[in-house]
C-alpha cells in the first residue's frame, strides 16, 4: 500500500510542477507580445509593413 501512497505523492509534485512550467511560460509568451507590439507601436509608417511580417515570421 506505501507504494500507491509514494507514487501519488510523485504524481502530485509532477502536476504542481507542470502547473508552475505552464504559468512561467504563459507569461513569459504574454511578456514577449507586449514587448514587440510595442516596438511596432514605436515604429514609423515606413517601418511597420515590414516588421509586423518580421515579428511573427522570423
Amino acid at each position: 500500500m506505501k507504494i500507491f501512497g509514494s507514487n501519488n505523492q510523485k504524481f502530485r509534485g509532477a502536476i504542481v510542477n507542470w502547473k508552475i512550467k505552464t504559468q512561467k511560460l504563459q507569461q513569459a509568451i504574454s511578456q514577449n507580445l507586449i514587448l514587440n507590439l510595442y516596438k511596432l507601436a514605436s515604429m514609423t509608417p515606413e517601418e511597420s509593413p515590414n516588421a509586423v511580417f518580421n515579428l511573427f515570421c522570423p
